[in-house]
């Protein structure tokens, strides 16, 4: 039998929620915080002060995935990102991860979901182009002993595992 480790995409989805409600509740902070009111009563950022916005979002995301593989949101949900490799990923495909931002959330997600679902190693089209996996999230126990498992890395990446209680040796599917 084979064990199913693919990161579940409500999980992913909630994570994204999480960390797109920080980043917005930040830029709702500073708008009423520093914005100017306009004529119609409306406040916004203009000027210098309006590259607060991306700079966030740079040191935010790509920063945070890079220097620790996940965000405030992922965290809770114990999901991590590496490169297809199982190795730490680098500042770069951290950014390019992130680039792609822009079509997940003005298709609603509905891109990232399919891509998700439909893609060989469940990846966004923002991990397809960093060559990124998402990984976590998995609830596993062995199937000899039922001892529950965490799945490192290498064991996705290798599609085995050996129990630490009984050393059953199974498959893991990623």
């Amino acid at each position: 039998m084979i064990e199913n480790t693919q990161p579940k995409i409500l999980k992913r989805a909630f994570a994204t929620i999480v960390d797109y409600g920080i980043f917005y509740t930040l830029i709702f902070f500073l708008i009423n915080q520093f914005g100017v009111i306009s004529d119609d009563g409306s406040k916004s950022i203009k000027g210098i002060e309006a590259l607060i916005i991306p700079v966030y979002w740079f040191l935010y995301f790509p920063v945070c995935e890079y220097r620790f593989g996940s965000t405030l949101g992922k965290l809770p949900f114990g999901l991590k990102v590496l490169s297809e490799e199982g190795k730490q990923i680098t500042f770069l495909q951290a950014l390019k991860r992130r680039i792609i931002d822009p079509v997940d959330l003005f298709t609603y997600g509905l891109v990232a979901f399919l891509a998700v679902k439909f893609s060989q190693n469940h990846q966004r089209l923002g991990d397809m182009f960093a060559s990124t996996i998402v990984i976590g999230g998995e609830a596993l126990r062995c199937l000899n002993c039922n001892t529950k498992l965490s799945i490192e890395a290498n064991e996705i990446i290798d599609n085995s595992y050996t129990c630490p209680e009984c050393e059953y040796n199974g498959k893991v599917k990623a």
